[in-house]
């Protein structure tokens, strides 16, 4: 005789707990840091493998927006770690542990061909750091917020003094390390955009150095357009650099870009006070405006507008190339190397 056997269903219970995931987010150290320093970018709480695009944006003091992004896949633990692993696409590939702040550039609603430059060294450039989901092209619409940081980037340390200068003709910031001192003087110039550029002045106080950020035109009482240079306004520069109390002479050094460059050469050339240059991105003559030193003149040689890159439709200059990569991978080399060479040659 068969037995029937009843089987109740009831609430199942379960054997064996699913993996829980965590919560996604992304971590920059350290979150406040001096501009010309690395942070170290991680994510965690991805799934193994999975696509996110990683997206830095910040905006300058115009409200201008800059942005960068860059493809990463997530490792076998759903984490990702920029000092290691390799971006697959966006704006650069391979490992580059910065590469989300030296790719920024316009953002494609802004006017191209602008440059991140910051404007005051008293407050930071807040960089927000974005987790999208999947892979997105630049310039294009990105998936979903997984995650979001922000890094502030200083251009000044703690007990850096910035002096505002008004000394006989000379113009422009004085910055001072923090410290009784005597420091290493340095001047420096930036090219024909004209102004006062303060920024690389402040980061050089936090390394040590009493730095002049100098302007030579479009400033103050200065010229408004820089049709011609005398070489005095240097040299009253230099002097009053070399004799500051604060500063450890006997020389002082300087530092330019673009037509700064050609002007350092010229100051090492004529003024005993100069016993160190750096130029960047300059001509080895003096262009454009002529340079007057008491009876000496320097003529600025002209530009043959028949050689330049001329786009002969737009009529304009076009951009001359370069990859933007290796410049990043120079300056970050050249701006440790600059430092030494200052500090051998002004103690």
């Amino acid at each position: 005789m068969w037995r029937a056997a009843a089987v109740v269903k009831g609430p199942a219970r379960a054997l064996c707990r699913a993996p829980v995931r965590r919560a996604v987010s992304v971590a920059v150290t350290p979150g406040a840091g001096l501009a010309d320093e690395r942070v170290d970018t991680r994510v965690a709480g991805l799934g193994p493998g999975q696509p996110v695009t990683l997206r830095a944006v910040v905006s300058d003091e115009r409200g201008c927006l800059f942005q960068s992004c860059a493809h990463y896949r997530a490792d076998g633990r759903g984490e990702l770690h920029l000092g290691t692993d390799a971006s697959h696409g966006g704006n650069y590939t391979g490992v580059e542990p910065m590469g989300l702040f030296w790719s920024l550039a316009p953002a494609v609603m802004e006017r191209p061909y602008q440059r991140l430059v910051p404007r005051s060294t008293g407050a930071p450039m807040k960089v927000e750091m974005l987790v999208h989901q999947g892979h997105s092209r630049p310039g294009a619409i990105h998936g979903p917020v997984m995650a979001k940081a922000e890094v502030e980037r200083w251009f000044t340390a703690p007990g850096v003094r910035r002096i505002r200068l008004k000394e006989g003709g000379v113009r422009g910031s004085l910055f001072l390390p923090p410290g009784d001192g005597p420091f290493p003087g340095v001047i420096d110039m930036y090219g024909d955009e004209g102004g006062l550029i303060e920024f690389r002045s402040s980061l050089l106080a936090t390394r040590g150095f009493a730095a002049l950020s100098l302007p030579y035109f479009d400033f103050e009482d200065l010229p408004k357009v820089m049709k011609e240079l005398k070489l005095e306004y240097f040299e009253e520069a230099a002097r009053f650099l070399q004799r500051h109390p604060k500063v450890k002479g006997p020389g002082v050094g300087v530092i330019g870009t673009g037509k700064g460059a050609e002007l350092a050469l010229s100051m090492i050339t004529f003024l005993p006070e100069v016993v160190a240059a750096v130029c960047i991105s300059g001509c080895s003559s003096n262009t454009v405006a002529d340079l007057h030193y008491g009876e000496i003149t320097l003529p600025g040689l002209r530009f043959d507008m028949n050689k330049v890159a001329l786009d002969r439709v737009l009529g304009v200059p076009v951009l001359g190339g370069g990859e933007i990569k290796a410049h990043a991978h120079a300056q970050e080399h050249s701006w440790g190397k600059i430092q030494e060479f200052l500090h051998l040659h002004l103690g």
